[in-house]
């Protein structure tokens, strides 16, 4: 039965892609820059928003560059709509040698999700591996090739306004910091277990919702059997939670 579930569930998702943002920062933070000069601080609708970028309606072209907006917390709710972010703000009016902005900078730039995760894992060269992995988390394959390459781009926006960007995650980010100690899964409370030195972790991200996302941390060596176990398990699970 949850296997019945989960392949029906993958046949209606099979052409979409988790959400990311389908703009490098600096486009992103100039589409910012035309909403701040007319609204400033004010919350308004996303159709004030979409008019305030020159689209005569919300529609599509301009959900998408909203949607991004929002995926590097340039824009924050507010009320009923959106605002500027302060984080935004502090970007747009700090000199670019100020302490403040540069934290914010990389904060926001590699805040989103994926580029966090990529970011923790590989940094700023990306090895040709990391399309695989993209493409392990859902992302259809044209969605990889454009979260490399708005990735890419990022680092290099981020490195011209003089940031340090390195390796490491921002401490702010998304991208949780994995445990020492492994939590026992079902059946193993209170019974302690061992990894050896050579087990593999990996981590796939999936968004469930509109603002739901979903990473699950396997740590070892994960055969067919087991991940038909934890399909069995979420789905015995899903009760717990509301409709």
């Amino acid at each position: 039965m949850a296997r019945q579930a989960y392949a029906a569930f993958m046949a209606k998702t099979k052409h979409r892609s988790p959400n990311y943002p389908r703009l490098a920062f600096d486009a992103a933070l100039e589409k910012t820059r035309t909403i701040d000069e007319k609204q400033h601080k004010h919350s308004a609708s996303r159709e004030v928003i979409a008019q305030a970028l020159g689209y005569t309606t919300f529609n599509g072209s301009s959900q998408a560059v909203i949607t991004a907006l929002k995926h590097y917390g340039l824009l924050e709710p507010a009320g009923d709509g959106l605002r500027v972010s302060a984080d935004a703000i502090c970007i747009l009016k700090l000199p670019q040698e100020d302490p403040e902005r540069t934290t914010a900078l990389i904060r926001m730039t590699f805040g989103p999700p994926v580029f966090a995760d990529l970011r923790s894992r590989y940094g700023e060269q990306l090895p040709l591996s990391a399309r695989h992995a993209l493409l392990t988390q859902e992302f259809a394959p044209h969605a990889a090739d454009e979260i490399i390459r708005v990735y890419r781009a990022n680092f290099d926006f981020v490195r011209n306004q003089g940031g340090d960007v390195g390796g490491e995650a921002p401490s702010s980010g998304r991208v949780e910091q994995q445990a020492e100690t492994p939590v026992p899964t079902a059946g193993e409370a209170g019974r302690s277990r061992t990894y050896p030195e050579t087990s593999i972790d990996r981590v796939l991200q999936f968004q469930i919702a509109e603002d739901t996302d979903a990473r699950i941390h396997f740590r070892g060596r994960p055969n067919r059997l087991a991940i038909r176990k934890l399909i069995a398990l979420l789905e015995l699970s899903a009760d717990a939670f509301p409709a």
